[in-house]
Formats: C-alpha cells, structure tokens, sequence
C-alpha cells in the first residue's frame, strides 16, 4: 500500500515549534498571525501548545466558523497541466499521459477531502487521487484556513503536482478585497522535490505573492452560471515570476484557478462535484 503522509502545510512547517505572538481582536473574534495567514486564535491548539508544547488534533474547534470547508464534504476537481500548447494529466507512476487518456492508472480527479480534526490548527484536508474506477492509495494530509477575514488553500503535491508549490496558492484576503487594496504573503519553499522541475536546480526558493481583486465574474462551474469574485496572484522570486488567477464563490469556496509557473508551464483546475453537501 503506497500513500503519503504530510501533517502540516509548508508555511507551518516551518514554526511548528515557535509560537506567534502577533495576535489581534477584530469583530469580537481573536486571531493569530501564522506564518502571515490570519487565522483564528484556538484553545485547543494555541492556548494548549503555549502551555504544554502540545495540541489537541482531534479537536474540531478551527472549524466552527467554516462556511465552506465543513468535515465530510469532498470537493472534486478536474485539472491538466500544460506545457507547449500540449495538455496532459499524471499516472500514478509520475508519468505524463495525455488529457484524453483513460486507462485505470491515470489520475482524473483530484478530491479536497474535508476531515474531522485538524491540522496543526487548520482544517484538515485529505487530498484524494481518484481514478477511473476508484480512488488510489496515495494520498496527503494537509491544512486549510477558512475564516471571517481570509480563505487559504494548499495544492496538491504529490508527484509532479508538487511544483504547485511555486505558484502563488488559491487565497482570498475578504477585508482586504473589501477596501480594494492588495495583500500579500511570502513562502519559503525547502523542499527540492518541488523545485526538481527548474533548470538549472535550486534548493530554496522564495515565494514573495502579492494578490489583488479584479472584480466580479460569472462562470459555469457543475452545470450551474456562479458569480465569482476573481484574484489575481503573483508570485516573484530569484528564478522568475509565477501567476495565478482563482474564481472564489461564497458557496463552494475556489471552484477554479488557472497558474503559469517559472518554467511556462500552465495548470488549471475546475471543481466538477461536491460530495456531502447537504
């Protein structure tokens, strides 16, 4: 049985064993700065590390205030990656396939399984690389922040998906969006597995994103016309410039984005179900 195990997004990695102290109060509602990302300030994760180096992951306290990313929804995306006018999809070896393909190996979809507990204070997400006819044993775990202020993904990044890494993740800063000012966030990427695609190789990689609104955009998303806020994200860095373009809806959360990293090479990723969605 072949999976992959990962307890914590990259930006929280990095200070699983520092405690932020940049805390605020905004609408009654206490919020801690991690690693840049607003996210709620949790007895079971902040208060209980700072006083015992502990967490409680099986708490569902990060989410109380989700809209969006509930425990027992999956929300299923259709993708390719593009490179030189050519669109292919990955097999569970790695290997590019074509888009059309439809062997029992290739990946078709991929799930943003919504899980009980969390991650390191965030939503936990088990990401599901579904098949043909079913799902396949490799698999992650990572986080998700949801919020009244900001919504955050991570990417998939297994396989040759680990170069999502570099382009600026699906994130939309609500009260920023609101005053039509930019934000932005910085990721330092340390894993040279998601950097094994740039030529010559690097090791590190800094991630320096700015994001702005663009406005309002309606778009056929399942079968349905949503009107969508639209992001805009670039990320620059000493190799060159990544971008990132994401539709947000208040129902279903990001339900596409379309990036074009350093290399030129594009994906794209659109939601084609939700399950458990009541």
């Amino acid at each position: 049985m072949k999976y992959v195990m990962v307890l914590c997004c990259a930006i929280l990695s990095q200070t699983l064993n520092s405690q932020s102290d940049t805390t605020w109060i905004q609408d009654g509602i206490r919020y801690v700065s991690d690693a840049g990302i607003p996210r709620e300030y949790l007895k079971s994760y902040d208060s209980l590390r700072a006083a015992t180096r502990r967490f409680d992951y099986l708490s569902d306290e990060c989410n109380l205030d989700n809209q969006v990313y509930l425990p027992e929804r999956e929300f299923i995306f259709d993708y390719y990656y593009e490179k030189n006018g050519v669109q292919y999809k990955l097999n569970t070896n790695g290997r590019f396939v074509a888009a059309t393909d439809t062997s029992p190996m290739t990946i078709r979809h991929i799930g943003y399984k919504i899980e009980h507990g969390n991650c390191l204070g965030m939503t936990q997400v088990k990401y599901q690389y579904r098949l043909r006819d079913r799902v396949d044993d490799l698999f992650e775990v990572s986080g998700i922040i949801e919020n009244g202020l900001v919504t955050w993904l991570h990417p998939p990044r297994s396989l040759f998906f680990g170069s999502l890494e570099v382009l600026p993740f699906p994130y939309f800063n609500k009260t920023a969006a609101q005053s039509a000012q930019p934000w932005h966030w910085d990721l330092l990427i340390g894993n040279p597995e998601y950097l094994s695609f740039i030529k010559p190789p690097v090791e590190t990689l800094l991630n320096r994103c700015t994001y702005s609104l663009q406005g309002q955009e309606t778009c056929r998303i399942m079968g349905d016309y949503l009107t969508c806020n639209v992001i805009d994200g670039m990320a620059q860095n000493e190799i060159g410039v990544s971008k990132l373009k994401s539709w947000y809806h208040e129902t279903f959360g990001f339900v596409r984005w379309e990036g074009v990293n350093v290399d030129g090479g594009s994906w794209r990723f659109e939601l084609v179900a939700v399950e458990g969605m009541k």
